[in-house]
């Protein structure tokens, strides 16, 4: 099997193209880091699993509580392929989006998916989460 020529047109037409989708006085960054947190809940794996996969658990916990929430797109599909999509402003001026794709979904043990957050039309990150659950008597511990 050949490959195919390099052609220095095709490079320099993919610049072009990836200019003219950041806007004039924009710079991108890049910042590689790791972190990684362990909890442990007392509540078994079931009940920690369905707070972060099922949609009226989660959005419970996850965002701000306060009156001046006000969401503009809310949706969940935990599998894989699935994604989630949370969309609104949460005390402020500011729109705050998160969507995220699933990646590997293991019910009660594991959930990786990648998320972009957004403020407003400004992208701030791209990651990769892992979440894994463990039994560890009547309390779960993840890490």
């Amino acid at each position: 099997m050949t490959q195919p020529a390099f052609d220095a047109n095709d490079a320099v037409e993919a610049r072009a193209a990836a200019k003219a989708r950041t806007p004039d006085g924009i710079t991108r960054s890049v910042a590689h880091a790791t972190f990684h947190l362990e909890r442990t809940y007392g509540a078994p794996p079931a009940r920690v699993w369905k707070a972060l996969t099922d949609p009226v658990a989660k959005a419970q916990w996850f965002g701000v509580a306060c009156d001046q929430v006000e969401i503009f797109e809310c949706g969940m599909d935990v599998r894989p392929g699935g994604r989630e999509r949370l969309k609104g402003r949460f005390g402020g001026p500011i729109i705050a989006t998160f969507d995220a794709i699933y990646y590997d979904v293991i019910q009660n043990e594991r959930l990786v998916y990648c998320y972009e957050m957004h403020l407003d039309d400004r992208k701030i990150s791209v990651s990769v989460a892992t979440v894994q659950l463990k039994a560890d008597g009547k309390r779960t511990c993840s890490w």
